[in-house]
């Protein structure tokens, strides 16, 4: 299979270009989040015998080691910033129906090398940063290079007497948690279970009346964390730009846009997730530049995408 060809390194034209270019105000951002659960939140981590079981970890406590309810950061990254940053970018871009499956592995999932790493050409990189802010912040995986990324997302803490001291190192002095009456952990799981609907018994004037019945109703059950519950996660970024920023204040708007979800069962009403953020950031003034960006940069984006996985119809 043949490859892409890329430009010949010119380090001595990436430094001219380095110096020429104005300078990138760069800072670090921590923004605080509060989620809560408007419908059981069912995100797992497997099964038990047939019925399924939420996400957890392990704290200790004065009371030795507890297992409570957690969002996972990987979880969290995919659903409320890669997806849907990702989905604005195709349809910013008009390519529904147009990408290669390398495309849509690295836009949707971080893309992956094809054999080892090699050296990366300054310019290429450059170029894929300026156009890709969106990617700057979430790093990845190009045909040959691994590329760090700016943001770090936290695991969703539960608020709950066991997270008590995490909880309190995480927020404001000024929110007052250590006055408060926390319920633990266990309070807020709870248990569903649910039948699948059969044909032959709910439509059965449609079939033929010499078709014998074939099918049983077939519970499925499993754990789920309660309406009401809280948890509480962090974006943080390291040496980023406001076009970064931008970009992820936009995913996070694009998420509870779409009605944000978490975890599995979406189908059913489950994991929708009511979100509330907090940062003294320019918010508007964020958004509005990187959608502007992604807008002024769109052919050279496209052709950059058609140069380095190819596969755009």
């Amino acid at each position: 299979m043949s490859k892409t060809k890329k430009p010949e390194v010119d380090y001595f034209e990436a430094a001219d270009r380095l110096v020429a270019e104005p300078k990138r105000e760069l800072r670090s951002v921590k923004i605080l989040a509060l989620s809560q659960a408007l419908s059981p939140l069912t995100h797992n981590r497997g099964t038990e015998g047939n019925e399924t079981v939420i996400q957890t970890e392990a704290v200790w406590t004065k009371k030795g080691k507890r297992s409570v309810p957690a969002l996972s950061g990987n979880a969290i990254r995919h659903r409320m910033v890669r997806a849907p940053g990702s989905y604005h970018l195709v349809d910013a871009y008009e390519l529904t129906g147009k990408l290669s499956q390398k495309i849509l592995q690295f836009m949707f999932h971080g893309g992956a090398l094809e054999g080892g790493s090699t050296t990366e050409n300054t310019n290429y990189l450059m170029e894929f940063w300026r156009l890709f802010p969106f990617f700057r912040l979430l790093g990845g995986s190009l045909t040959n290079s691994i590329l760090p990324g700016s943001l770090m997302v936290g695991r969703g803490m539960l608020i709950c007497e066991e997270n008590r001291k995490r909880i309190e190192l995480t927020i404001p002095g000024d929110w007052g948690i250590s006055d408060r009456a926390l319920f633990p952990a266990r309070r807020y799981i709870e248990r569903f279970e649910y039948y699948r609907y059969c044909a032959d018994k709910h439509q059965r004037e449609l079939a033929r009346k010499d078709d014998p019945d074939s099918f049983s109703p077939m519970p499925f059950a499993g754990q789920a964390v309660a309406i009401g519950a809280h948890f509480l996660h962090t974006f943080q970024m390291s040496n980023a730009s406001d076009l970064e920023i931008g970009a992820l204040l936009h995913a996070l708007r694009c998420w509870r846009k779409d009605n944000g979800t978490l975890g599995g069962s979406s189908a059913r009403g489950h994991g929708v997730i009511g979100m509330q953020i907090h940062h003294d950031l320019d918010e508007d003034a964020l958004v509005q530049a990187y959608v502007e960006h992604v807008s002024s940069v769109r052919r050279e984006a496209v052709a950059w995408l058609l140069e380095h996985f190819g596969g755009i119809q």
